[in-house]
């Protein structure tokens, strides 16, 4: 799921875009959250499945 190099955000354009997680999270999983690095998704069953977060706008694309 994790690309090499981030997309820069579809609203801002800026870099700071981080990816989802959808699913069971492991510990690493946690730690990468915790520090800022991925952002655990909301239920797939509400539709869209966006797979990246902007930091600096808070828009998922």
């Amino acid at each position: 799921m994790i690309e090499k190099e981030n997309p820069v955000c579809n609203y801002c354009s800026s870099k700071k875009v981080i990816p989802i997680f959808y699913g069971y999270p492991t510990s690493k999983d946690y730690q990468d959250y915790e520090k800022g690095n991925l952002k655990f998704g909301e239920s797939i069953f509400l539709g869209a499945k966006p797979k990246w977060y902007c930091k600096k706008c808070g828009e998922s694309f």
